[in-house]
């Protein structure tokens, strides 16, 4: 299967040329590379030729070794007969030789020795940026299928239908202003309602206004009526409803988990960075990278602590590149460490305890 970046390295550079793949699919860059993506009994010069010619970025793999490879000359042939971008990338201080100084003229090369995870990151930026872009031909191919407009024939005059807004608009005005007339009218003839009549003082009505006036007698208590208190019902009790049971602090950070891997560059070893996928399930951490026990394998496991601290988190992993590895320990040699941090609420940050400096970054998925 294709990618549209192709990883061209010499092949005693392999270890290197899989690190740098697994941080550039990390980062969401699909890569073909030979050790991987030819299969058994397949043909492995068409493969590479059919890998290349489908590809948009050919990235060069560039050491000591390669300085002196034949076939990657051939491949930088068959990239640019194809139109295909090539990013060179130096891990390793090696000034090219007279072949690659030609090639190199006019690119800007990455050195990943220098600051590996800053110059990863700077060259995934720029393979998004070149695959973004139209290829070369298929922009030429695009102009030459654009059709040339003809001259067409001038449209018949359609003739122009009458527009009845302005009738529309005097009739409802018209409307309005008999609509408004009408309740004017019925409004101003319509009786007002009589007037409440007025009481006529008289000498009678003067003094009794004029005395104070008499408060109503009590009535006897006796004489009022006593409704007796309805019965209230015997109280029954009523137990509380069933609560919930209480969830267990641990699997608040249940769900999927990107953790980030960051090593720097330490004694003799270059930096590395790469991503994984974990799965917490009731407060129990698992995350796997790679096939088992194969060079470039890691797994990390454990139990979150009730506040979230990754104390009991361990990493279990084998060697893919030596030059990566502390030592340049042989390819496929195990190691592993703990780290030690915590996480708080959708993020989380630990360090490794054992071992070269290395970060490890949460974030919920």
């Amino acid at each position: 299967m294709s990618s549209p970046i192709f990883i061209s390295y010499a092949s005693i550079d392999q270890d290197v040329a899989e690190t740098i793949c697994d941080a550039l699919q990390a980062r969401g860059h699909p890569c073909w590379i030979a050790c991987r993506n030819i299969g058994p009994g397949e043909n492995f010069q068409e493969s590479i030729v059919r890998a290349i010619r489908s590809a948009r970025v050919m990235l060069l793999i560039f050491t000591s070794n390669a300085n002196n490879s034949d076939e990657i000359k051939k491949e930088l042939v068959l990239a640019g007969r194809h139109r295909v971008t090539v990013l060179p990338v130096r891990v390793e201080d090696v000034a090219p030789n007279d072949a690659f100084a030609y090639e190199f003229a006019t690119r800007q090369w990455i050195d990943l020795f220098k600051d590996w995870e800053r110059e990863i990151d700077r060259l995934g930026a720029q393979i998004g940026i070149i695959i973004a872009a139209p290829k070369a031909d298929e922009t030429q191919s695009v102009v030459a299928a654009k059709p040339t407009p003809r001259a067409r024939p001038a449209p018949m005059p359609v003739a122009k239908k009458p527009s009845y807004g302005p009738l529309i608009t005097a009739l409802i005005a018209i409307l309005a202003v008999l609509g408004g007339g009408g309740f004017y009218f019925l409004t101003r003839n319509a009786s007002p309602p009589p007037a409440a009549p007025q009481p006529v003082a008289t000498s009678t009505n003067a003094s009794a206004a004029a005395r104070p006036a008499t408060a109503p007698a009590p009535t006897p208590a006796a004489l009022v009526p006593t409704v007796p208190a309805a019965p209230t019902p015997a109280s029954v009790a009523t137990p509380p409803p069933p609560q919930p049971a209480a969830t267990a602090s641990t699997r608040a950070f249940d769900g999927a988990w990107a953790i980030t891997f960051s090593c720097t560059p330490f004694a003799g070893a270059l930096g590395y960075s790469y991503r994984v996928v974990a799965q917490i399930s009731d407060g129990v951490l698992h995350g796997e990278k790679g096939e088992k026990d194969k060079p470039g394998w890691m797994s990390i496991d454990g139990k979150i602590g009730a506040d979230g601290s990754l104390g009991n988190i361990y990493v279990d992993s084998r060697v893919g590149a030596s030059a990566m590895a502390v030592g340049n320990m042989a390819r496929g040699t195990e190691f592993g460490y703990h780290v030690n941090g915590k996480l708080t609420g959708a993020s989380g940050n630990a360090t490794r305890v054992e071992g070269r400096p290395c970060t490890l970054d949460f974030a919920k998925q």
